[in-house]
């Protein structure tokens, strides 16, 4: 039985140690000195202490020269180095000495081919040196004793001897010489094909000039040249460099023999005959001659150009991500599946109520932190997204937390993905999440606000309709079906609708829903209709209102109806009883108008002036009594369709002036200035216009400050229209009350107008009658800051041309 023990690691490192060769174990690509022999020790000047440590921290002297470079490239390609003769710099006594060796860089290799460690032997050889030193000195005293020789014959014979051992010791000392050289030449080989074949781009320049001794292939093709720059300054071989601070770097290294480290280095290079700018890292490393004089320098260059790009590429995605990350007020989570470890940042703690920096888990934090009528849901969602078969990882919900510290309910919206090993079990859980509290609770604000609408049109017995512009499909509710006599269940087009309309009537409603669609207009208008199933007339009115996306593209048209038959059936009567109650007070009126003109007259004659005074007044106050009858009768006639139209040539200059000219024979408490702007044909009712400006001038004289100016202008407007404007300095009309001011028998309510008489029919008739002149009127004005009313007619044509011509 074999009882030999083996020998452990340990144990052969010491053994190695106590040998009397230099020698050294280094393991990884960093090179960490597993071991070292004592000689090797003693070579580097060093103690123990080193073991443990990477080379160029132990020897920081070797920094600046080849073998740690050397050594490196070992560990990657495998390949074993030796050199012989090779000096080196080391420190002893505290002073940098120069001294030769002979090594070998040995890779150790397991059975699978990868290196573990590398063997690092060597010889000191700087006696042998020395000894060819000697060698020399001993040629230089040959040549003096052949010249003593030659002067003294008798003493050739006694020293015969020992020339003849000298002889054979340089007989010896020139073959080793030749040994060397042929090493030599082998070395420089070796290094040539290091080099040319090294992963990187490295070239070699000698001298001050800078003359490129060897250029491999990578380094060539970084130049865009050929080998025909071997040979020649760098300079001269790569003229577009010539400012480039690498020169000067390059001349530092060779004065001061310190090594250069260059990162992301811009240089122009060419590439397919144009000049580029690329970035590279950069070592440059002196090399030194036998006695420590640098001779060569050599640069070796990695182009990172693409790697860089990628980079800043990458810097800028991730700034990206985290402007919108701050842009949309998002917060980030990273579940480690596995481990169950997860990391919140601050957004996301926020939304879960914590308000310090403590270790955050998925159970006690998560979980937790859910709403509990939301928490089973959740992680429902949570285990379908771990399950890849089912949605690939993908996790997207809406849910509500409780504040850990503050209490707070929030609503928060998450988006995740899960990512899978390759045995598709769940690893790793990232996403974000989004306060969406406020737009939750705008929803359910939408949400009661469309119940409540609901309710309301049900409460006010209101059909809806709605037109979808997209397909130009309409929706009608049951309740507007009722209306037009359909019921619920039948299927009803746009077209059974109109035709329900009174055929006097449906031209009307039809251009009014057209101008709604073409131009954007907001639709109301009231018509009416017989009823499909009991054949009745029916009065609707229809409001409606085109609706635009965030392009200001028109997406649909919708509006309501209602039955407004009784409301008209009262109006009816209404005006039956006003036009007759109007009728039935103008004849007295007329007669007492007549008796207080009569008396008027005498008591001028008379001289009586109190009594002139007083029947003035009673002259004044009849005549408001008139118009104001007058304006019953006109609404009267206006709502019985009966309001015509006696049209005719006119210049609204000159009606203008008159209107002005008669108020001012009546009324002194106010400035009137007129501003006309030549001749203004309008083919129109010329009393109706006529009240129409009467009107907005006596109600611009009732709401503003006696002495005070009222502006009319009478102007040409755009598109062949005259325009008529009064403006005064008065209360001026807030806006809320300059939508409803045109409204029949809608009156301004505040504590200023109390005391101002007025039924709220004059701006009713105004609005009615330059409607059907086919005009526009409307009014500018803001509360305390006074108010300009303006209406338009369309010019007489033939007539206007004529004038402007």
């Amino acid at each position: 039985m074999n009882n030999r023990a083996s020998l452990s690691s340990d144990q052969l490192l010491k053994i190695l140690s106590l040998s009397e060769n230099a020698t050294a174990i280094y393991t990884t690509e960093k090179l960490y000195i597993e071991a070292a022999s004592d000689a090797m020790i003693r070579l580097w000047g060093k103690d123990h202490s080193i073991i443990g440590k990477m080379l160029e921290e132990a020897v920081p002297e070797l920094q600046d020269q080849a073998f740690i470079p050397i050594l490196r490239n070992v560990w990657r390609t495998g390949a074993i180095y030796q050199s012989k003769n090779t000096p080196t710099r080391l420190k002893t006594n505290g002073n940098i000495q120069t001294f030769y060796f002979d090594f070998t860089f040995q890779p150790v290799k397991n059975p699978e081919g990868e290196v573990y460690c590398i063997l690092h032997t060597t010889t000191d050889v700087t006696e042998r040196n020395q000894q060819k030193q000697l060698i020399k000195e001993g040629l230089l005293r040959e040549q003096t004793l052949n010249d003593e020789l030659s002067a003294s014959n008798h003493e050739l014979a006694s020293i015969n001897e020992e020339l003849t051992a000298i002889n054979e010791e340089l007989q010896d000392s020139y073959e080793h010489l030749q040994v060397l050289n042929r090493s030599l030449a082998q070395s420089e080989i070796r290094f040539r094909t290091l080099v040319k074949e090294a992963p990187v781009a490295i070239c070699v320049f000698s001298g001050q000039d800078l003359i490129i001794e060897i250029a491999n292939d990578k380094m060539l093709n970084i130049w865009g040249r050929t080998n025909e720059v071997i040979g020649k300054p760098l300079v001269q071989a790569r003229p577009e460099i010539s400012n480039h601070p690498y020169l000067q770097v390059l001349k530092d290294v060779y004065i001061s023999g310190e090594t250069y480290h260059g990162r992301d280095i811009k240089s122009v290079v060419i590439r397919d005959g144009k000049l580029q700018d690329r970035f590279f890292d950069i070592v440059i490393q002196p090399v030194a001659d036998e006695y420590g004089s640098v001779q060569r320098i050599m640069s070796v260059v990695t182009d990172v150009t693409e790697p860089l790009k990628a980079k800043m590429e990458l810097e800028r995605v991730l700034e990206q991500i985290q402007l919108a990350k701050e842009a949309g007020e998002l917060g980030m989570f990273d579940l480690n599946v596995k481990t169950g470890n997860l990391e919140w940042d601050d957004r996301c703690r926020k939304l879960f109520g914590i308000n310090d920096t403590r270790t955050v888990s998925f159970e006690q934090d998560f979980v937790a932190g859910l709403h509990e009528e939301d928490r089973k849901r959740v992680l429902e969602t949570i285990s379908i997204s771990y399950n890849k078969s089912i949605n690939n990882g993908g996790y997207d919900t809406v849910y509500r937390t409780i504040g850990a510290d503050d209490k707070l309910l929030r609503w928060v919206k998450a988006k995740g993905k899960v990512f899978f090993n390759e045995n598709d079990e769940a690893t790793r859980f990232i996403g974000t999440v989004q306060d969406v509290t406020s737009q939750m609770s705008a929803t359910k604000a939408l949400q009661e606000a469309e119940e409540m609408l609901r309710l309301s049109i049900d409460a006010a017995k209101l059909g809806t309709w709605h037109l979808d512009l997209g397909n130009n499909v309409y929706t009608f509710s049951a309740k507007l079906k009722e209306l037009f006599g359909f019921s619920n269940d039948e299927d009803v087009t746009y077209e059974d609708l109109v035709n329900q309309i009174l055929p006097e009537e449906r031209a009307k409603v039809e251009a009014a829903i057209n101008s709604t669609l073409l131009k954007g207009e907001s639709y109301s208008i009231e018509y009416p209709l017989n009823n499909h199933r009991e054949q009745k007339r029916h009065w609707l009115r229809a409001i409606g209102k085109m609706h635009f996306d965030s392009d200001h593209k028109p997406t649909h048209f919708a509006g309501v109806a209602m039955d407004i038959t009784e409301q008209k059936l009262e109006e009816q009567r209404k005006n039956d009883f006003i036009g007759m109650v109007s009728h039935e007070l103008k004849t007295p009126l007329t007669s007492l108008k007549a008796y207080v003109q009569m008396l008027l007259g005498k008591a001028k004659k008379q001289n009586d002036a109190f009594v002139t005074v007083s029947l003035e007044k009673v002259h004044i106050q009849i005549n408001k009594m008139t118009s104001m009858i007058n304006s019953f009768l006109n609404v009267s006639r206006l709502e019985a369709g009966k309001m015509d139209l006696n049209k005719q040539h006119f210049d609204l200059n000159k009606l203008v002036n008159e209107i002005i000219e008669e108020t001012k024979l009546i009324n002194h408490s106010h400035i009137l200035n007129f501003i006309p702007d030549g001749s203004l044909p309008v083919y129109a009712d010329r009393d109706k216009i006529g009240q129409v400006i009467s009107n907005l001038i006596n109600n611009a004289i009732k709401y503003s400050p006696n002495n005070t100016e009222i502006e009319v202008r009478a102007e040409k407007a755009e598109a062949c229209h005259a325009r008529v404007s009064v403006k005064d300095q008065g209360i001026g009309i807030a806006p809320k009350d300059a939508e409803k001011l045109f409204e029949r028998f809608y009156r301004i309510q505040n504590s200023r107008t109390q005391t101002i008489a007025g039924f709220g029919i004059g701006l009713y008739l105004c609005s009615e009658i330059i409607k059907r002149h086919e005009g526009k009127i409307w009014v500018e004005s803001a509360a305390e800051k006074g108010s300009t009313f303006f209406f338009s007619l369309p010019s007489d044509k033939e007539k206007f041309n004529d004038y402007t011509h």
